[in-house]
This record gives structure tokens, sequence and C-alpha cells, in this order.
């Protein structure tokens, strides 16, 4: 869609913003109504004039892989921003360290949030 909207901008005047803003959902009991749920929003994405021109100008080829490039742009984008805490109580400790982690009237870039969050489970023997 963001795409097709760019492409019907008239191609000697500068491309209207639009921008992407990813969401990173998770649930922790999903099979239960009105179950907790974590809601992430990432940092806005945008697309290149590059990817635009292409898509504009391209082939059905042409299309087809600037398609997949705003796709693997948002998959990012959602994969940067969505915790992957294995119950409620674990969501909070993460929450509670990067309040504790962050200076006082600063903010975390997406990345370091995710960062922060992300533990690697190291199999028991």
């Amino acid at each position: 869609m963001v795409l097709g909207a760019l492409a019907k901008a008239p191609a000697d005047e500068r491309l209207p913003v639009i921008s992407i803003v990813p969401v990173g959902l998770n649930y922790f009991a999903p099979h239960k109504f009105r179950s907790t749920v974590s809601v992430d929003f990432g940092d806005p994405i945008q697309v290149s004039e590059d990817i635009v021109k292409k898509y504009r100008t391209g082939s059905k080829e042409d299309r087809a892989e600037c398609n997949k490039a705003v796709i693997d742009l948002v998959l990012n984008g959602v994969n940067a921003c969505t915790l992957q805490a294995k119950d409620v109580q674990t969501l909070h400790l993460f929450r509670a360290l990067r309040r504790l982690f962050v200076p006082k009237g600063q903010r975390l870039s997406v990345a370091h949030n995710v960062a922060l969050t992300q533990v690697k489970m190291e199999p028991r023997v």
C-alpha cells in the first residue's frame, strides 16, 4: 500500500512522508479472553526514494523486488520491537530494568530496548 501511494505522487515533486510504525505484541494467554498483552511501538520506518522510483518505473519483477524490500523493512522493525518474555513477571522485570537503566530525560532506541529484554537461555544439561 505504501509503495502504491508513494508511486502516485508526481515524479517531479518531492515524495510525501508516509511512516510505517511497527508494533510488537506479546500475548501471555492467547486462548483466554482478555488475557494480558504487551504492546511495544518501534521507530517509524520510511521507504527510500530509490525504492519508490524503481517501483514506479520498473518491470513486474522490479515491483516484486521493491515489495519484498519494504516487507523486509517492516519485519525487521516488528522483530526489533517485539519483547520475548515467557510470562508477565519476566516482562515486568524487563521493563523495570529498562526504567532503571535509562538516565532520566533520555530515551533508548528500539534496538537498545530490545537488547535489554532479550535473554539468551542456555539449555540445562
